[in-house]
């Protein structure tokens, strides 16, 4: 993997990577700890489930810009991740192991903008 020529500088990829562990915070309370926590006591929980992550995935709008067909795998592939962070919330009824989970999904990319390898 080549690097770019003109690498932005350390504090502006750090400021980046803050944003994405920040951002995944931020989903997490709005889209389980208020959307599926209310939706689950309303209705049933595979409904709840169903309709907090399609919501969850709309929020990643931004993946149609790759275009048609890997836009919407990646809408896909994020739903299918929200319904698993959604699921630790069930299970452990704790906002903490959502957070973590959705941290861990995404360090991979958070880490390569930090080392300046995603630019």
């Amino acid at each position: 993997m080549e690097l770019p020529s003109r690498l932005p500088p350390f504090w502006s990829r750090l400021i980046e990577y803050l944003y994405i562990v920040y951002e995944g915070i931020i989903e997490v309370f709005i889209f389980i700890g208020f959307l599926f926590d209310r939706l689950w006591k309303r209705w049933s929980w595979p409904l709840a489930l169903l309709v907090a992550n399609i919501g969850f995935g709309l929020w990643h709008y931004s993946y149609w810009s790759k275009g048609l067909l890997e836009g919407s795998l990646m809408i896909i592939l994020t739903i299918i991740s929200g319904i698993i962070h959604s699921a630790n919330y069930m299970k452990t009824r704790n906002s903490l192991s959502p957070t973590v989970t959705h941290f861990l999904t995404d360090s991979p990319a958070a880490i390569r903008i930090l080392l300046g390898m995603m630019y």
